[in-house]
């Protein structure tokens, strides 16, 4: 059957239902064929992490209106929504007695707004007896308490029985429609389907926009929609809706590891940024934390953790992000000079896509993909080279401490003779391709450091480091219109003026136009590099070297990276990422650099 049969069919099922009230039965029954049928796939918990707290502290009791501790085995729903502005009784030390006494949420000196009280009364309805939603459930204001509990998230929603997603309204009060008794009637009207299908399709709904949803989508293993004005079911094994079809609808998701693993798999982690970045804050200082769930689960197989939303193992490699359009800059709602932790030298300092294309290509673990792949992006790696040692200030240490980007540990290649680490074996030497024991999916071109000791995760603002630093012209910039990427794009000349790099600016602002007429831009490097072919220059920039020149006769090309940067009271902040040819970069940047990069 076609997608256009298969709507027309939904279409007409819809018609037979109540254009007033959604089915409570409905809601029902795809919950207990879903636990009678589906076994593992759909209940299998997401393994605690005994290295941090994976529980939700307090729970709504639905049948008593009030706040009750959590315990092993509750069975609750988890709540995703869209907060806004929307006046709110957060939980507090202060009003947590109060909250914990009965009937304390139908009181008067609480403001709830309608999608929350809208859904504990469904929830009675359904006989599940908690609830579980960040504004009451984790204690606002003991911030200890609060950063744990964030963290947590990814397992409170994936061992959630069931997350309730109310998709429509642009805050908490635009409430749920269509429950009997709870609600005002829904209108279901003749070309329902169709709108439904084409918001979902086009991530339509402001749910899809908002930060914090992102990683209560990913983890949530079996969900309810209530999204203009149906109710839809999407569990691993089944779609259904109210018509008690098979569903033509698909709940968007993105393909993102579930599980701990001991693979720290790159593929998953550039997807995840992809699809999170685009995505807007209320309070754009929430973006690390909004995103800290997946990256409590992933520091498993991460040897190191995360700094700032970046892989500490990949450190040199992750800091040549790229963006795939114009980027804007977050600052912090609290106090705009406060960067913390929203660096400039990450990604979770700034709002827009990333071109996971061209970052890709730098993880040169994964260039046995080029060979054999059915990835959504084939990689043709450049060998990043460490040049830097970069710190961060550790508070609780009390001192600087060096990131370790362990990556490169076992670079170059291990050859056919040397000692492998422990658990790896060479699978194919033409390539190469190594494996690890015991994990399948643990492929790559070179061993890498696994079954370290759960990493930590670093909010940093500040990094340190000497360099060095160049001052270069700048020739002309473009708007570069590839694959899908729109971005300015700048040459840059050495001091004989002749093109050494293209710099690619994070964000076009008038600056971007007047470039030609700056005398020189302020260049740091962060790392050295190789590419195995002179033609693979022009794929990050449209540029040609000196063809006469002997030092590049041959693969494979030295190259330096280097950052675009202005200072702000002693405080470096990136503005561009370029590549460069090392020859001229040596020759013409001199000058030594004790750095502080905000």
């Amino acid at each position: 059957m076609s997608s256009e049969d298969h709507l027309r069919e939904t279409q007409e099922a819809f018609e037979e239902l109540d254009p007033h009230w959604i089915d409570i039965e409905s809601l029902r029954l795809w919950l207990s064929t879903c636990d009678q049928n589906h076994g593992a796939n759909c209940r299998q918990l997401l393994t605690p992490d005994n290295t941090v707290g994976t529980q939700p502290q307090w729970l709504v009791d639905v049948r008593h209106k009030c706040l009750t501790p959590a315990k092993q085995g509750d069975r609750y729903a988890a709540l995703s929504y869209v907060w806004g502005d929307t006046a709110t009784t957060p939980t507090t030390t202060t009003n947590l007695s109060q909250l914990r006494e009965h009937g304390s949420l139908l009181s008067s000196e609480v403001t709830l707004p309608k999608t929350i009280r809208h859904t504990i009364a469904l929830l009675e309805q359904l006989d599940i007896p908690y609830l579980w939603l960040d504004v009451l459930c984790i204690v606002q204001d003991v911030e200890d308490v609060k950063r744990k509990q964030i963290h947590a998230m990814a397992w409170i929603y994936a061992n959630a029985y069931v997350t309730i997603i109310a998709a429509d309204g642009s805050d908490a009060d635009h409430g749920l429609v269509g429950i009997r008794g709870v609600t005002g009637p829904r209108q279901l009207h003749s070309n329902s389907v169709s709108a439904i299908d084409t918001s979902l399709k086009n991530h339509a709904p402001k749910w899809y926009t908002r930060g914090w949803t992102f990683q209560e989508l990913t983890f949530s293993r079996r969900r309810i929609m209530f999204h203009k004005e149906v109710a839809l079911w999407e569990c691993p094994r089944a779609s259904w809706n109210e018509s008690h079809l098979n569903s033509v609808f698909n709940i968007p998701r993105w393909p993102v590891q579930l599980h701990l693993s001991a693979w720290p798999d790159i593929r998953h982690y550039l997807n995840a940024v992809r699809s999170y970045n685009t995505r807007q804050f209320t309070f754009p200082q929430d973006a690390l934390n909004a995103i800290s769930g997946l990256f409590s689960v992933w520091r498993h197989a991460f040897d190191g953790g995360f700094i700032s939303g970046l892989p500490q193992m990949f450190f040199h490699e992750a800091l040549l992000w790229q963006p795939e359009d114009e980027l804007k800059r977050r600052v912090s709602t609290v106090d705009p000079n406060d960067t913390s932790p929203l660096p400039s030298w990450s990604w979770i300092g700034w709002e827009g896509p990333i071109d996971i294309e061209t970052w890709a290509s730098h993880f040169s673990h994964m260039n046995h993909h080029r060979i054999y792949s059915s990835q959504p992006f084939e990689v043709c790696s450049y060998q990043v080279i460490p040049t830097v040692d970069w710190f961060f200030y550790d508070p609780d240490q009390g001192d600087m401490v060096p990131i370790d980007a362990s990556s490169s540990k076992y670079r170059p290649k291990t050859r056919a003779g040397q000692v492998l680490p422990r658990g790896w074996r060479l699978l194919n030497s033409a390539l190469p391709l190594y494996g690890f024991e015991d994990i399948e999916e643990a492929r790559a071109a070179y061993p890498l450091p696994l079954l370290s000791p759960p990493g930590s995760l670093v909010p940093a603002s500040l990094l340190y480091c000497n360099t060095k630093r160049g001052f270069f012209k700048a020739d002309r910039y473009k708007r570069h219109r590839y694959k899908g990427i729109c971005c300015d794009e700048i040459f840059l000349l050495d001091k004989t003026g002749t093109r050494m790099g293209m710099l690619r600016v994070n964000s076009r602002s008038f600056y971007v136009d007047e470039l030609v007429q700056n005398p020189l831009l302020e260049l740091i490097e962060i790392a050295g590099g190789e590419i195995p072919h002179s033609s693979w220059i022009t794929t990050w920039g449209v540029f040609n070297p000196d063809p006469n020149s002997r030092t590049y006769d041959s693969a494979p090309w030295p190259i330096v990276y280097v950052l675009w940067i202005e200072w702000i009271e002693g405080v470096a902040y990136r503005k561009g990422l370029s590549r460069v040819l090392a020859e001229p970069w040596k020759r013409d940047a001199s000058d030594e650099v004790d750095l502080i990069l905000g």
